[in-house]
């Protein structure tokens, strides 16, 4: 049993600040992996997503920077401890470099997300905008400042890539 006050207060005639409020009893259910909540108006629907559910749904749309954002959060939060796991049976720099030499002994959950990474990175390549060169102006004697969003693009593209292959720790990508 649930009572939520999920309508907007109404006021009475009664007179200023008496609000009456409806509520509603068993006004939340689940089903499956959905909860739908009972509006004054509508039933919303909530769906829980796994980790890389969220994420594929953001590269779906195109979201590309959010999705990796996410993926390190998820990098950081669960693959960090799990190192933390394995770095008691191995010494760190035994398992730096074993990792580099062997990726087998990479988790399924750090080949994937190096396998976003190479995705993002094939479509920002591909996708890249033209080079431009600065044009004289004759009538000013100058070159004009235009922006060289190739340039640009592929800077803010290789400061993602750094900083995802350096938190991760796979320099080798």
């Amino acid at each position: 049993y649930a009572e939520f006050a999920l309508s907007r207060p109404t006021t009475s005639t009664r007179g200023p600040g008496s609000n009456i409020c409806t509520t509603f009893m068993n006004s939340i259910r689940s089903s499956d992996d959905r909860l739908m909540v009972l509006c004054q108006e509508e039933v919303k629907q909530i769906t829980v997503l796994g980790m890389r559910q969220q994420i594929a749904s953001l590269e779906e749309g195109g979201q590309w920077l959010e999705a990796l954002a996410l993926a390190l959060d998820h990098f950081e939060s669960t693959i960090v401890s799990q190192e933390d796991r394995r770095r008691d049976q191995i010494s760190k720099n035994e398992q730096s470099e074993s990792m580099l030499s062997d990726p087998s002994l990479l988790s399924e959950d750090e080949v994937w997300m190096a396998e976003l990474l190479m995705r993002y990175l094939k479509l920002a390549i591909e996708n890249a905008p033209e080079s431009s060169s600065p044009q004289f102006s004759f009538s000013t004697n100058k070159f004009s400042d235009t922006i060289n969003f190739a340039h640009s693009h592929f800077e803010m593209l290789s400061g993602v890539c750094f900083e995802y292959c350096i938190v991760t720790r796979r320099l080798d990508l």
